[in-house]
Order: C-alpha cells, then sequence, then structure tokens
C-alpha cells in the first residue's frame, strides 16, 4: 500500500469517527445521558404538569383549550404557571455530587423528593424525576432522574436562587387569584343580592343592546326613570380587574362562615354562556367605627376586609378596596337619584 493511500485512508476513518462523535453526542445526548436529560427545550409540547410532595400535596396543571388548570377545576395564574414552565425548560446540570455527599442527598430525595411527572399535548409522558434539596448556598438543588441511580445538582444557569420551592406548592399557591377580569362587551347580565338590604339589590341585563335595570326582589318598588348608559358603563368595567388577597381554603373559619347569611352576593353571566358567582362575608373584628369620617349615616362602620366564596367552591379573603368600585345599590343606575352604598350592618 502506497503512503497516499494509507494517507487517504487514515483521514477517512477519522473523518468517520468525527462524524459518529458528532451523532452520538452533539446530537443526541439523551441517548448517552438520559439520567441527566431533565430539560424540555420545546415547552409549548407540554400539556400536563404532575406535581405531588411527602406532605400529600398533589397537583395536576392541565393545559384545557389554551388554558392551563389546576386539579380540573381552577384557572392556574399566569406568573405562577409561567415560573413553572421556565424552569422546565431551562434547567441544567451544574455538577454531578461528590461521594461523600451522595449518601445524605440520596436519602434525603427519598425521605423529601418532590414527584414530578412532565406529559406532551398528547398525553405521553416526557420527564419524570424528583426534586430534593436545596445545597448550602442555595446555588444549586438536588434532582434525580426517576428509574435511575445518580442524583445531580441542578441549577438554572444565570439564575440566583435554588429550584426546590418552584415546585414545593400547595393548591392555593398556583390557582389563579382573578375572581373577575371581564371586558364590559362580554358581560351579558349582572346581579347583586344583598339579602340583609333588600332594597338595594337588583338585576342588570342587556337586551339586544339596551341594559335593563330592575329591582331584585319583587316587592321592591320600581323606578320609574331611563337608565343613565354612563352608569352601567361604569360599573361593569370595575369588574376588569378584581383579585383576592389570598386562597383559604384549609382556614379553620371556613364552616362557620359559610352557614352565615352573606352580606352581597354577586352573580355574572358572559355572552358565552359562562357564569360565575361570589359571596361576600363581613370580617367584623376589623371593622372600626368613625361616624365622623362619613356623610352617609349608613357608613359608620368600615370593612377592610371580607371572607368569600366563589362558584368553584373555593374560599378566599378578599380586600374591601378591590371590591368596594361594584357594590352597587338599585338606585346608583338612575340619574336624579341620590345613592347611598350598602354597606355590612
Amino acid at each position: 500500500m502506497n503512503k497516499k493511500l494509507i494517507i487517504a485512508t487514515v483521514i477517512f476513518v477519522l473523518i468517520g469517527s468525527l462524524a459518529a462523535w458528532l451523532i452520538f453526542f452533539g446530537g443526541n445526548k439523551a441517548s448517552k445521558f438520559p439520567d441527566r436529560d431533565f430539560a424540555v427545550e420545546n415547552i409549548d409540547d407540554v400539556g400536563k404538569v404532575f406535581i405531588a410532595n411527602r406532605s400529600g400535596d398533589v397537583l395536576n396543571l392541565e393545559k384545557i383549550k389554551g388554558q392551563w388548570m389546576v386539579n380540573g377545576k381552577s384557572p392556574a395564574g399566569e406568573s405562577a404557571m409561567n415560573v413553572i414552565l421556565t424552569t422546565i425548560q431551562s434547567i441544567s446540570v451544574k455538577y454531578i455530587p461528590p461521594k461523600a455527599a451522595l449518601e445524605r442527598i440520596i436519602n434525603d430525595l427519598a425521605a423529601n423528593g418532590i414527584k414530578v411527572e412532565i406529559y406532551n399535548t398528547r398525553g405521553k409522558k416526557m420527564k419524570s424525576y424528583y426534586v430534593g434539596g436545596n445545597i448550602s448556598d442555595d446555588t444549586g438543588t438536588a434532582f434525580i432522574m426517576d428509574g435511575f441511580e445518580q442524583p445531580y445538582i441542578l441549577h438554572i444557569p444565570g439564575h440566583v436562587g435554588a429550584l426546590r420551592s418552584t415546585f414545593n406548592l400547595k393548591e392555593k399557591d398556583i390557582v389563579d387569584r382573578w375572581l373577575f377580569k371581564e371586558k364590559f362587551e362580554d358581560v351579558a347580565f349582572v346581579s347583586i343580592e344583598y339579602p340583609t338590604l333588600k332594597s338595594n339589590s337588583f338585576t342588570l341585563e342587556n337586551k339586544n343592546g339596551d341594559w335593563e335595570v330592575n329591582p331584585f326582589y319583587e316587592l321592591t318598588p320600581r323606578i320609574n326613570q331611563p337608565v343613565q348608559t354612563s352608569a352601567v358603563e361604569a360599573f361593569i368595567t370595575g369588574f376588569e380587574r378584581i383579585g383576592a388577597e389570598a386562597i383559604i381554603n384549609d382556614s379553620p373559619e371556613k364552616d362557620s362562615v359559610l352557614s352565615l347569611i352573606p352580606f352581597a352576593i354577586i352573580s355574572m353571566r358572559k355572552t358565552n354562556g359562562e357564569e360565575k358567582s361570589f359571596k361576600l362575608y363581613p370580617i367584623y373584628d376589623q371593622v372600626v367605627e368613625e361616624e365622623e369620617k362619613y356623610d352617609n349615616p349608613q357608613s359608620n362602620v368600615f370593612v377592610e376586609r371580607y371572607f368569600g366564596q366563589s362558584h368553584t367552591g373555593d374560599f378566599y379573603l378578599v380586600q374591601h378596596i378591590n371590591f368596594q368600585k361594584v357594590l352597587w345599590g338599585y338606585s346608583f343606575f338612575f340619574p336624579e337619584n341620590k345613592p347611598s352604598q350598602p354597606v355590612p350592618n
């Protein structure tokens, strides 16, 4: 074999070896190191994320008709869901733990690991792993892929902070706390019932483009005046952004509060047929009497917060300052009246 042929053969072998190395290691890392392939690059293909911790908290986050839902009943908060999805997409291995730390890390994962399962939009499982504790300086978190024995310390490159808290969640931590986020043109009907202030209760309905306001109770005297269109617009605009301070489904006061007569019951029907409602229960231990501050004698008490229950059954803590813009009375919609706002008594 002459010298030129030998050189050509060596070059051919080298090129072939390089191509094989690029295919095996560069283009197919997951097949070589499946136990460290935690990230989901195409986050748009994720359709469900299941998270369960050792305390019994279970979150089934599923995208339904473009909306992320929590345990099949409540919308997920957009910002909270974005944090989870960004983490799922961006995590990477920071380093392999030293042998001296392996036993402690594995024992912690066994005792306190958070199970995470990720499925695509077709229901196929994409990833399954456990999230352990953070390292001492909170710059990384222990992970282990389901079915493997080697744990890794993961982080998000360029991100300051550990990752366990992203997955160590209760339902209340991720459920969307927006109670009403409505556009004027999407509202077809609203009613507010004040069980102890019946004359203030009313219904508001769009009938072929004309807004009709009626008393909620038949015995309430009817106001025979034209409805003020600007008042209707101002009222419905108040529902653009009303959120809760907290979701408190585990409150020990829940059952006793719900046995009481609510101060107000807000009901809404949208043009697409969707219906929602919310009940308000004043927190009287936060009521203060400052009568001299108010022109309206009804307002000699001030309620800072309410307990509330939505049509989903969830129990909330809400602030009066967020709801006062929609706590109208029947007479508010008529220009010749000087209404006083309904307040708890």
